[in-house]
């Protein structure tokens, strides 16, 4: 028994006499950044830059609605899309150019107000990711009145072209056909311009190295 009772104490001296446990020191981790996601973040950079360049090269055109000009960045082989309401409905209509556009019976209007009245690109601020959009219960826009710039990675001609077919609007084949060319062509758009007094857009992308007018977006808010 005093065997056993001397195992114990020695026991316990020895843990009590022992170094005292270390204490966790704090690692500083530095993360490094994903190549793929620093590559992509610098072209979309230089995209931005070459975007401002055009826009300040063509700015009285863009903002003014020069059409003879405007005609001019409009792709032969993709022509030019419009999204407007002639009615209570958003349609999507193609046009091979914007001379044909311009004619057409859904942009009644669309002649006389496709200039932006943003003279020069001062005049424009800049908002990436989303156009202004208007509340029709506050009778307000959610971005500074005036002019608008940015870059965009647009959905709304696959969407609302998609709403058409839902709701037969458009026959199914021809239909079918229609949203497979907003799809070919919307990945195309990077950037665009708006006007809230005028309540325009224009969006643009590069299209083998060239700035290319995508689509005008003529919708009149809360009008139906």
């Amino acid at each position: 028994m005093r065997v056993a009772l001397t195992t114990i104490v020695l026991a316990t001296a020895c843990t009590a006499s022992g170094p005292p446990p270390s204490t966790p020191q704090p690692v500083t981790v530095r993360s490094t950044p994903d190549s793929h996601e620093t590559a992509e973040t610098a072209q979309r950079t230089e995209r931005q830059a070459r975007f401002e360049t055009f826009l300040d090269e063509n700015a009285a055109a863009v903002g003014g609605g020069d059409a003879a000009v405007l005609e001019r960045f409009v792709d032969p082989a993709l022509g030019v899309f419009l999204i407007t309401n002639p009615g209570a409905f958003i349609a999507v209509t193609h046009h091979p150019t914007l001379a044909a556009l311009m004619k057409s019976s859904p942009a009644v209007e669309l002649p006389e107000r496709i200039a932006l009245g943003c003279s020069a690109a001062p005049d424009y601020v800049r908002r990436d990711d989303r156009i202004p959009r208007f509340s029709c219960e506050t009778e307000t826009w959610d971005a500074a009145a005036g002019c608008t710039h940015g870059s965009l990675r647009s959905t709304e001609l696959q969407r609302f072209a998609g709403y058409m077919l839902e709701y037969e609007l458009i026959p199914p084949e021809p239909g079918a056909k229609f949203i497979a060319r907003t799809k070919s062509v919307e990945p195309n758009v990077s950037h665009y311009v708006f006007s809230t007094a005028a309540q325009r857009g224009l969006f643009f992308g590069q299209v083998s190295g060239q700035w290319r007018l995508i689509y005008v977006r003529a919708i009149e808010e809360c009008s139906a």
